[in-house]
């Protein structure tokens, strides 16, 4: 059980690396070229992986907290993958209903942040855990908004690659986190898991505003 354990942690943490480096490669290689499709699909797999081990690890070490970063963390991928699907089909953007599943779940995982939170302050007091679970939680339920509020609210001016690169990036700002918190000990344990979100989000919304490419 111990070998296997560790086998899993070392997939995590080359997984954990790949996402790390593959991700810059995809954000800022030319989009509908080879180099972006081929990048940006290891990142995904990547990504998996990372989901996946983590898991199983989170269990195994008895952490809800990890086990729904780890839900956290993959969402944003699988936001951001489904939306190019659901362009290539041209079916006018119809969510199934596992697409719908998969909100529910995440929107779940955040309500479970919210009270996890809620738990260890009235349990421990006002932590750095609670503070980064209701970061999390609330931070979430706001990406749900904005992932689920375009194929309900329907208007003009939606576009899919806008859609996808700010669901991938998220995504990126997770493995950099993940990176930061197991890593950067030198630094407080709020900034460990903040800073990215922090310098990240900025060029997120930089770029956002620059993809116009595609409408519904």
């Amino acid at each position: 059980m111990e070998l296997f354990t560790n086998t899993l942690l070392v997939i995590h943490v080359i997984a954990g690396f790949t996402t790390f480096f593959t991700g810059p490669v995809a954000i800022f290689a030319p989009k509908f070229k080879k180099s972006h499709h081929v990048t940006g699909k290891i990142f995904s797999y990547a990504m998996l992986l990372v989901f996946l081990t983590a898991m199983y690890l989170s269990v195994y070490r008895s952490s809800p907290f990890l086990f729904m970063v780890g839900i956290f963390s993959f969402y944003s991928v699988v936001s951001g993958v489904r939306v190019i699907y659901l362009h290539r089909a041209k079916n006018d953007y119809q969510l199934k209903w596992w697409d719908w599943a998969i909100h529910g779940v995440f929107l779940i995982t955040n309500l479970s942040f919210i009270g996890y939170g809620a738990y260890i302050t009235v349990t421990y007091g006002f932590q750095t855990l609670a503070i980064l679970s209701f970061l999390f939680g609330f931070g979430g339920l706001q990406s749900i908004v904005g992932n689920v509020k375009p194929f309900i609210k329907r208007k003009p001016g939606f576009s899919w690659m806008r859609y996808h690169l700010n669901n991938m990036m998220g995504a990126y700002i997770a493995s950099v986190t993940a990176f930061s918190a197991q890593q950067l000990d030198f630094m407080p344990a709020l900034l460990q898991w903040t800073w990215p979100t922090i310098l990240i989000a900025p060029l997120i919304a930089y770029y956002s505003r620059k993809v116009r490419l595609s409408t519904i």
